[in-house]
């Protein structure tokens, strides 16, 4: 009989080794592909997130505290509906892949900037589009290559330490088409707003800069009657100035619906006896406040704030026992209100700090912060510590900063001006604290110094404006700071420019 031919075991042993070559690849090239789902879904994820919370953004002007975000939803509520921008925020995919850890493999979300920014962390095993491997953070800037899946301050990518900045006039300088004083800047999602008033009408006017050129917010002079002292806000996907009308005797906030201006509540929120000067607006969730010095009742500190519906005084009543020139506020991480103001209980208008617990106003660490009168003060608070700049009545009116670390008041800065400061103006960004000032010095020009906790640094190692100003002031929005100012070399018409790369 004829023998069938079999496999031998030399071949048997190929064969076995060919399919489980075959197999390594196999599961190798699906476990790469699963790896790249999850990165994907990863990026993916952090986008869907990131839209959600612009919109929370515009309905609160403010992002989710952490505790919101801990709920699982983004979603906020108000008297009249509740809104829900993302159902249910999706969690890390696992396994980590690649090099990345389990503690960096997290949706790790903190709120930031008192409330005006946020990080959210997340981590990739694989390049995934330009995106490389490693530790993400998402900010409301985009993606950058930081770890900030661990609670505390996250050093964010400075623009102008990766690149160099200068700065740069936005648009045309002198573009309103008469002279301007009061100038006040807002910048929301990098686009720049101004409120200035007008010298021909002596009524506020609003300008945006699309990208090529700077045109009216509504229609020009919209105020009704003479005006003073514009602050601008953003809120709720709108535009907010306060200022001060003669016709309502007092203080007003309007708001610009996207077509036409209108008055928010019923003018004016201050006792209706005289102006409000030296108004100063933020936002909390749906709450915005106004701090000011009330012309008809001597002059002394108060904040207003409109809960949706109605003004009303916080705390019933005066923050100053007495007559109080300047006022200036800001809010900490929770909303707390702090107010600075030139104390005339002192005995020279020296300047004080005031902050609201719950039902009245009690002084931040002792009475009286200052030598001698303070002019044109500023404030921020950044956590528990709280800033302000001013100008020294003690030293010649030069600019000076001091700090309250919880326990007491100490000068940070020493002389920063040349000559006497003006319109000082303090902003936080990155654990960093700008100031800006007018200094009469050096032909009235803008100068704006950064401080990081060792010592000052002036951006752009010279004047931020070209010529000599009058009345400007400073914003700052992912780490680009803008001032604007009347301009005196384009006869006093507005100005912007920016730090910037």
């Amino acid at each position: 009989m004829k023998q069938k031919k079999a496999f031998t075991l030399i071949e048997l042993l190929v064969v076995i080794a060919i399919i489980g070559v075959i197999a390594t690849i196999s599961i190798i090239a699906l476990q790469n592909a699963r790896a790249k789902s999850r990165d994907a879904k990863r990026v993916g994820d952090a986008k869907q997130i990131q839209t959600a919370l612009e919109l929370f953004f515009n309905d609160n002007n403010r992002y989710p505290t952490a505790e919101e975000f801990a709920l699982g939803s983004i979603f906020s509520t108000s008297s009249g509906a509740t809104s829900t921008y993302m159902q249910i925020i999706p969690s890390a995919p696992t396994p980590a892949d690649g090099s990345c850890t389990s503690g960096e493999n997290t949706i790790y979300y903190q709120q930031t900037d008192d409330g005006n920014s946020y990080t959210i962390s997340f981590c990739l095993g694989n390049t995934t589009g330009t995106l490389t491997s490693g530790p993400k953070c998402l900010t409301p800037a985009g993606i950058v290559d930081v770890d900030c899946s661990a609670p505390g301050p996250v050093a964010l990518p400075d623009p102008c330490q990766t690149e160099t900045c200068s700065w740069q006039t936005v648009g045309s300088a002198g573009f309103s088409p008469n002279g301007a004083y009061g100038s006040n800047i807002y910048v929301h999602n990098n686009v720049p707003y101004v409120a200035f008033i007008d010298s021909v009408s002596s009524k506020i006017s609003a300008m945006t800069y699309n990208g090529s050129s700077w045109s009216n917010v509504g229609s020009p002079s919209f105020t009704a009657g003479m005006s003073w002292y514009p602050n601008l806000n953003y809120y709720n996907g709108q535009l907010y100035v306060a200022y001060s009308d003669n016709a309502y005797s007092g203080g007003t906030v309007m708001t610009f619906d996207g077509s036409s201006w209108s008055n928010l509540g019923l003018p004016p929120f201050s006792s209706g006896a005289g102006n409000a000067l030296f108004n100063t607006t933020r936002v909390y969730g749906s709450t915005i406040y106004v701090a000011f010095s009330d012309g008809g009742d001597n002059n002394k500190s108060y904040v207003a704030k409109y809960d949706g519906s109605s003004w009303s005084i916080l705390g019933g009543g005066a923050i100053s026992a007495g007559y109080a020139e300047y006022t200036v506020l800001d809010l900490d991480d929770n909303g707390i209100p702090y107010v600075a103001f030139s104390d005339s209980t002192c005995g020279s208008a020296r300047l004080s700090v005031k902050k609201y617990e719950g039902s009245s106003w009690v002084y931040v660490g002792s009475p009286c912060v200052t030598p001698l009168y303070a002019w044109w003060p500023a404030i921020a608070v950044d956590g528990s510590d709280v800033y302000v700049s001013y100008g020294d009545a003690n030293d010649g009116q030069k600019a000076h900063v001091k700090k309250y670390d919880g326990s007491s008041w100490s000068d940070i800065s020493g002389s920063l001006s040349v000559g006497q400061a003006n319109y000082h103006s303090l902003r936080f960004y990155n654990g960093n604290l700008y100031a800006s000032y007018q200094d009469s010095g050096v032909s009235s020009a803008i100068f704006v110094k950064k401080y990081d906790g060792l010592s000052w640094e002036t951006l752009g190692g010279s004047q931020a404006s070209v010529s000599g100003t009058l009345q400007g002031n400073m914003f700052l929005e992912d780490g680009i700071i803008y001032i604007a100012y009347a301009d005196t070399a384009n006869g006093y018409r507005e100005t912007v420019r920016k730090f910037a790369p």
